[in-house]
């Protein structure tokens, strides 16, 4: 993983593997945000080419 804050609210965390468990770590990362109850929406976008798999997830806290 690489990790970035975008801004106060976002963060950008990157998953680059030869094996494809981009869907496995997007479970982990809704199950911690489900298990510690955060305002947070989570969504992906794919970017994987040839045998490097790479997904961005965009991590946003929601306004409460």
């Amino acid at each position: 993983f690489e990790t970035r804050r975008e801004a106060q609210d976002t963060f950008i965390m990157t998953y680059y593997s030869p094996c494809p468990f981009a869907n496995f770590a997007q479970g982990l990362i809704k199950g911690c945000i489900a298990y510690f109850d955060e305002p947070i929406e989570i969504s992906s976008t794919d970017q994987s080419s040839g045998d490097e798999y790479v997904r961005i997830f965009e991590l946003k806290r929601r306004l409460q």
